[in-house]
């Protein structure tokens, strides 16, 4: 099997580090942001609640897309572990060094992301 260095798998593993810190903190705001809409709800009128809830609801959409990319970054912290982290999981190549440094938690090489 084809597979990335020790030293490549090093650096990638420091890029997923860095973006997890970064993302557990987006996520922290988010959750302050929520706990702030949720007590303007509770003294607020009608026609505000309308617009807090929607809010809420906005939150609660970037709360469950931050919550699903963290668990993402684990799982490729995994492929780091099984050396097999940039390995394309359809084709068995791998994925180009410029696609992972960007989006670290790729899975596929572009081709196959743009048939599915």
């Amino acid at each position: 099997m084809i597979n990335y260095s020790d030293y490549d798998l090093q650096l990638f593993s420091q890029k997923i580090e860095n973006r997890k810190k970064e993302t557990e903190e987006i996520l922290s705001g988010l959750l302050d942001t929520l706990e702030s809409y949720r007590a303007e709800l509770r003294c607020s009128d009608v026609v505000d609640r309308a617009n807090l809830s929607f809010g809420v609801d906005s939150i609660l959409a970037q709360i469950c897309r931050t919550k699903k990319f963290l668990s993402d970054l684990e799982r490729a912290k995994t492929r780091i572990q099984n050396k097999t982290y940039g390995v394309c999981q359809y084709t068995g190549q791998l994925i180009p060094k410029e696609r992972l440094l960007v989006n670290p938690v790729a899975s596929c090489i572009v081709e196959i992301k743009n048939i599915k």
